[in-house]
C-alpha cells in the first residue's frame, strides 16, 4: 500500500520540479480523484527548509488512476 498526501493545486504548483535533497525533485502524480499527490517517499526524504511544511500533510492510501482506452489509432 502506498501512501501520498493530497495537494491544493497551488501546493502542487510551488514544489513541482523543485528540489526536496540535493538531488532529486518533487514529482506529483493524479490519483483517481484527479487530485495531485505527493509520495511519502519523496515527504520523509525532503531536507529543504522551505518544503518542510510537506511533511505536516496527512497521509492517505494512494488509488491509482484507472486508463482510458485511446480513442484513436489502430491496433
Amino acid at each position: 500500500m502506498a501512501l501520498v498526501a493530497i495537494l491544493t493545486q497551488e501546493q502542487k504548483d510551488s514544489i513541482e520540479g523543485q528540489y526536496l535533497t540535493d538531488n532529486w525533485i518533487f514529482n506529483c502524480s493524479l490519483d483517481n480523484d484527479n487530485n495531485w499527490t505527493l509520495g511519502q517517499p519523496q515527504i520523509d526524504a525532503c531536507t529543504v527548509e522551505e518544503y518542510q511544511w510537506v511533511k505536516t500533510l496527512p497521509l492517505v492510501e494512494w488509488i491509482p488512476p484507472v486508463p482510458t482506452p485511446p480513442t484513436t489509432g489502430s491496433l
